[in-house]
């Protein structure tokens, strides 16, 4: 209670999404039940501790089992547990599981060791396909389109030229050679996989052509909802937005998503927190490395 009256003024402030409110609600629902069982548990335990503290010509009357008291020991917090379960799945339900809008903006965020790169998608509002074999300096997302597929063909190919340019002047049988030959097997894999692309249909191949990416910060529109998908490049990460009551893992090798609605645009959310300097935040909420500290990017919520 100290620590409420003492500190609740630097916790989060309100909720800037739809759907944050009723997670707040959740969270409050569980700290109250939380709250009740602790204080009557240690009541319960002070209370028994005083009556039947040790004496000597008391002896304790001993039973093996009550059936009456396992059904009730089990019931109640199964009760109890369903309740908060089926409540708290109502709202994950409402922000992953169910269709985003067809509507929304949509957003990729692809972390990697140590930054953030906020994807948006064009006037089609589709997001580009994308392959880890198509990453490059020039394309770190790895999106495909004819440009990047052809790009990275040449790139590749002037690669292995270049290796097996190497190879002739190394010893044979050497570890150099093993390193060689092995690099120049893994590019020609990698060569046939990007080439493969080619065979992709055209809508396909221009997905990603209007795809704009951004670093450091992204806006979004306040009152329209927002659907995020989220991939990694290395490790896993956590696309974590507190003022939006908002989490995510990001998993190399698959797609995760969510999809809310921010209510409060960052100039309105200044006023009522009377700090000027007041940013809502991406950040990472996995320990992910040595770095990881530095993974955050500011959101900016705006009028459309």
């Amino acid at each position: 209670a100290w620590l409420i009256y003492e500190y609740g003024g630097v916790t989060l402030p309100e909720s800037a999404s739809e759907h944050g409110s009723n997670l707040d609600m959740i969270m409050n629902f569980n700290l109250w039940i939380i709250s009740v069982v602790m204080i009557i548990t240690h009541i319960f335990l002070f209370y028994f501790a005083f009556k039947y503290v040790y004496n000597k010509d008391r002896k304790a009357y001993y039973y093996t089992h009550s059936n009456k008291l396992e059904l009730l020991w089990t019931t109640v917090p199964a009760l109890v547990l369903a309740v908060i379960i089926v409540y708290g799945l109502s709202a994950w339900i409402d922000m992953t599981i169910k269709d985003a809008p067809e509507d929304g903006v949509v957003i990729e965020l692809y972390p990697k060791q140590f930054d953030w790169t906020a994807r948006y998608a064009g006037a089609d509002s589709t997001l580009g396909a994308s392959n880890y074999n198509m990453i490059s300096a020039t394309n770190p997302l790895g999106v495909i389109t004819s440009t990047s597929v052809a790009q990275m063909a040449s790139d590749l190919k002037a690669e292995i030229a270049e290796l097996e340019e190497d190879l002739t002047s190394v010893p044979e049988g050497g570890i150099k050679e093993k390193e060689i030959t092995e690099t120049i097997a893994k590019r020609k894999r990698q060569l046939e996989k990007v080439e493969s692309f080619n065979g992709l249909d055209a809508a396909s191949l221009a997905g990603g052509d209007d795809d704009v990416l951004v670093k450091n910060e992204f806006y979004v529109p306040r009152g329209r909802e927002v659907n995020f998908v989220f991939r990694s490049r290395d490790v896993i990460h956590s696309a974590y937005m507190p003022h939006f009551r908002a989490q995510m893992n990001c998993v190399p090798g698959m797609t995760t998503q969510f999809h809310f609605k921010p209510t409060i645009t960052t100039e309105e959310m200044k006023a009522k927190t009377q700090d000027d300097e007041f940013e809502y935040y991406l950040l990472c909420n996995k320990i992910c490395g040595a770095a990881h500290y530095n993974m955050k990017m500011v959101i900016k919520v705006v009028e459309e």
